[in-house]
């Protein structure tokens, strides 16, 4: 194999792990879902690589907004969130005021 190919073969491999195992963790950590939609969310997330991830991080964070921390997500996938604050979390902080928090503001 290439340089090239072995190179994109290593850097979809590690975009699909850190993907997959942000899913789980967030989902793992969701108290709103049953235990039947965990395991097929968590199924979906490992055995779909990087589209099936998405797919389980997207359907968390409209189950329950907020459950996936936006700041973990790398740049090309932050449409996955919705940057809405929780009405069940509302702690959790949106990318505006974390942005602001960081200006001093």
């Amino acid at each position: 194999m290439s340089l090239v190919a072995t190179s994109f073969a290593v850097l979809t491999a590690s975009v699909w792990l850190y993907l997959a195992s942000l899913a789980v963790w967030c989902v793992l950590r969701d108290h709103s879902l049953a235990r039947g939609q965990k395991i097929a969310h968590v199924s979906v997330a490992v055995l779909a690589p990087v589209v099936g991830a998405l797919f389980a991080l997207r359907l968390c964070d409209l189950q329950n907004p907020g459950s996936v921390p936006r700041l973990l997500l790398p740049w090309p996938f932050r449409w996955v969130t919705r940057n809405k604050k929780s009405p069940s979390n509302p702690c959790a902080e949106t990318w505006e005021e974390y942005k602001d928090r960081m200006r001093g503001i």
